[in-house]
């Protein structure tokens, strides 16, 4: 004897709905989940799986920025608009801040600036409480 299984229209519905729904999207963190996460810290960027950069989030929102193997860059950060994160560098303050959407996805934090394309979104991949080591003309910061 053969046995059939047959869903209820109920369930069928519910099923369809599951694999036709769209995965969820990633959440933008606030200001204050970004500046709880990130304060004191020194935070290892990378892009496409590669290393990229490093970013040292000091108390006072001021920063230091580095790229692999670069010299550092001193900034601020600053709430922008809907929970940007805008950062401005020194000797770079006549371009404007860049804003950065930073994003929880599924507990993996991405970074973005605003308007990007997602394919150049920066992952942070570690984190430590060492101050970021320079090795530019600005050793020590």
């Amino acid at each position: 004897m053969t046995r059939r299984f047959a869903l209820r229209p109920a369930a069928t519905l519910f099923a369809l709905a599951l694999l036709s729904a769209p995965a969820l999207a990633a959440e933008r963190l606030t200001v204050d989940a970004f500046e709880a996460m990130v304060t004191g810290k020194t935070i290892f960027y990378s892009q496409s799986g590669q290393p990229y950069g490093a970013e040292e989030y000091r108390r006072d929102r001021s920063v230091v920025w580095s790229f692999l193997g670069g010299e550092c860059q001193r900034g601020t950060w600053s709430p922008g608009p809907d929970d940007a994160i805008c950062f401005t560098y020194e000797g770079q303050e006549d371009s404007g801040p860049i804003c950065w959407e930073f994003l929880d996805d599924g507990g993996k934090i991405r970074a973005r600036v605003l308007g990007a394309d997602p394919a150049d979104d920066l992952t942070m991949v570690g984190h430590n409480r060492t101050p970021l080591t320079c090795t530019g003309p600005d050793v020590g910061v």
